[in-house]
């Protein structure tokens, strides 16, 4: 696809006509390419202009305007619709008065359009420019078209077919446009946002292969290797891992939102992979954006190998300013050379092709994460390395002094709500409601219970887990109702909150998962429960769940339940003192557990509900809880002086003494496990954590 015009622009607040795009220069560098780039040589940051008085007094004028406009439009769209049904009649009276401004069924809207806001966010032209961020970021206009992407077979230099980095042609359509960084994000960004520094970053590459890999490159002394790699508010941001810039994205999508900068229907995120490929091309067709060979004049790499026959160039050995090169046809700069960038793709040998193309899941191992695409070649890497074909895949968790990235502005269709519940195998419990995404949450009321077991329970524990009788008994005050989840999280809930969240990893039993083959026979494991989930996850998703617009308007807050609230729950409050909630037995027809299935069962499966109408207590996955693992206290919720989280119920893989109402195990924040899982709880009246 050819571009537009790039002579012509648009009038809208805060954008630039796609007018020439002049290099951009810091002002601490002399003597670089883009003094020979036609530079403006004035210092000034990236995307900021000269307006004369006059232009300057209508151009606030209209982004007053504009700007009051969509914040009238923001506050409307955002606040949520009043809840709708009766709250039913409540056993415990204090739930009874917050059931009164809280009922018992949130708003389902179905799928929305994009709204008007949103349409008048994007560009017209390709390269058009937009810079009303708060980060100062100026972004280019990528419109919708058709491409080839990859390389055919003549092209110099390039993957030969079925190699690990296979760049066969495939014919690619996206069909919405979307707007990307004129830039690589710069550190002083970076450092805005994110608060840390590039020396702060640096302290974090604790590998060392990747410290003796990345020395031998540069070939200069450890002490020196940040400094030697280029640091300066306007270079380009470096040793981030995929997470991180995906955080970043995140953050900034908060930020713009909560400002009115940002309309509904947009997120910034990193590119696509084939969305990087078609702006760094920007409607060429040649092995790069300025033909069919590159030089170190042009970008920056490795003067030593220029590709494709040109002279040798120099070779500056660390990165330079953003904006110091020539941009492509749409206003982008460096899109060969200086940072590779992350994108948002898990890496596939194979291009996928087709309309708007993306791979979300691991299609080279089936455990582990997957590895993510990596463009753009750097100042550490040959000419053919920058190519707009060139692509690698590299492990999430890397840090590099050669790797950056830039974000895009994207359009994002309203996600669909989780499906209607099932029918619920028993009554629901009197007082129960259900929030904005289809979760029911049984009402626990205040209570006394004896925690723990007696030390003549079968199969209890006489120490473990570097305590001495940790199952000691004891009585607990639940000083305050809650609500806790009748069900565990299930996988289309969590992927509905998290699926955009850089810790969102596909379930074990899904059809995405490494354990795929198990659940082959189901339709679809929307109802499965969540499992594969590290504590630190869960809190994500609670603090997600929260931040709905739905969900912020009742000032309802999740978290996880302490440990204490989950035996009190689990048990059915002070009337249960047997080992399950069932008895002194538990029977495989009772639960999930001693891998009589080998696999986790739909929520509900097993339809014995208990007193407080909770299913699957016992067995199926182990549940995380709020606390720190450690001696029973006094306090019901254990002090944060240990170092891991308290796991309860047992799970599909456990025998019937570790699914005991009293059994306790823990394990540290970031372990992940296919046998762990969670449930929500929610603090009667609570307006903060």
């Amino acid at each position: 696809m050819s571009p537009q015009d790039p002579n012509r622009g648009t009038d809208l607040p805060g954008r630039e006509s796609a007018e020439s795009p002049t290099p951009m220069r810091d002002e601490n560098r002399k003597g670089t390419a883009a003094d020979t780039d036609g530079s403006t040589g004035d210092g000034r940051k990236p995307g900021r202009r000269r307006l004369g008085p006059a232009i300057t007094a209508v151009v606030l004028g209209l982004v007053s305007f504009v700007v009051g406009l969509r914040l009238l439009s923001v506050a409307k769209t955002i606040a949520p619709a009043g809840d709708n049904g009766a709250a039913t009649q409540n056993p415990v009276e204090t739930l009874a008065e917050t059931r009164k401004t809280d009922p018992t069924r949130d708003p389902e809207p179905g799928p929305e359009p994009l709204p008007p806001e949103s349409l008048a966010f994007a560009g017209e032209r390709a390269g058009d420019q937009w810079s009303a961020n708060g980060l100062w970021m100026t972004f280019c206009w990528c419109p919708p078209g058709t491409f080839t992407m990859g390389s055919p077979k003549d092209e110099n230099e390039r993957e030969p077919q079925y190699s690990q980095f296979s760049e066969d042609p495939v014919e690619v359509t996206l069909t919405k446009g979307f707007w990307l960084g004129k830039c690589e994000t710069t550190q002083e960004q970076w450092e805005k946002l994110m608060g840390t520094t590039l020396k702060e970053q640096f302290k974090k590459v604790n590998d060392q292969l990747n410290l003796d890999y990345a020395n031998s490159r540069t070939g200069v002394p450890r002490s020196a290797w940040a400094q030697s790699s280029g640091e300066g508010p306007s270079y380009p941001m470096y040793y981030v891992n995929h997470a991180e810039a995906t955080a970043f994205c995140h953050k900034l999508t908060e930020q713009e939102r909560q400002t009115g900068r940002l309309p509904r229907g947009w997120e910034y995120r990193l590119p696509t992979d084939a969305q990087w490929e078609y702006a760094c091309r920007a409607g060429t067709k040649t092995a790069t954006a300025f033909g069919d060979s590159l030089s170190s004049s042009q970008a920056n790499f490795d003067g030593n190998y220029p590709y494709n026959g040109v002279p040798k160039g120099p070779r500056l050995g660390r990165m330079q300013p953003v904006g110091s090169y020539r941009p492509n046809a749409w206003g982008l700069y460096d899109m060969h050379g200086n940072a590779r960038e992350w994108c948002r793709d898990c890496y596939q040998p194979k291009l996928p092709g087709g309309t708007n193309p993306e791979v979300t899941t691991n299609p080279v191992r089936t455990t582990g994460e997957a590895d993510k695409v990596v463009r753009g070649g750097s100042w550490q890497t040959y000419g053919s390395d920058c190519r707009s074909a060139r692509r690698f895949g590299y492990a999430t968790t890397n840090r590099d002094n050669g790797w950056g990235f830039r974000v895009a502005p994207v359009p994002v269709n309203p996600k669909p709500k989780p499906a209607p519940p099932p029918p619920d195998p028993k009554p629901l419990p009197e007082g129960t409601f259900i929030n904005s995404i289809g979760m029911k949450l049984a009402p626990i009321p205040a209570g006394k219970f004896l925690m723990g077991s007696p030390k003549d329970e079968p199969g209890r524990p006489l120490s473990g887990l570097g305590l001495i009788d940790y199952e000691e008994q004891h009585e607990v005050t639940i000083r305050e109702p809650f609500y806790l989840g009748i069900y565990l999280v299930t996988q289309e809930q969590y992927q509905y909150i998290m699926a955009e969240s850089p810790r969102y990893f596909p379930s074990y039993f899904s059809h995405e998962g490494a354990e795929k083959e198990k659940v082959k026979e189901f339709k679809d494991t929307k109802w499965f429960p969540m499992d594969y989930v590290t504590w630190d996850d869960a809190q994500e998703f609670c603090r997600m769940l929260s931040a709905l617009p739905a969900e912020k308007k009742q000032k309802r807050l999740y978290r996880l339940p302490t440990e204490a609230e989950w035996e009190y729950a689990c048990r059915g409050g002070a009337a249960d003192s047997t080992r399950y909630y069932v008895g002194n037995t538990l029977s495989t027809n009772q639960a999930n557990f001693g891998d009589n299935v080998g696999r986790t069962t739909p929520v509900g499966y097993y339809a014995n509900p208990n007193r407080f109408g909770l299913y699957d207590m016992h067995g199926n996955l182990w549940e995380w809880c709020e606390d720190f693992f450690g001696p029973y206290q006094k306090d019901p919720r254990n002090p944060n002086s240990e170092t891991s989280h308290v796991l309860r119920g047992g799970s599909f893989v456990n025998n019937s003494t570790d699914c005991r109402s009293a059994s306790r195990s823990a394990n540290s924040s970031d372990y992940r496990h296919c046998a762990l899982g969670f449930r929500v709880a929610l603090s009667v009246g609570a307006r903060t954590r």
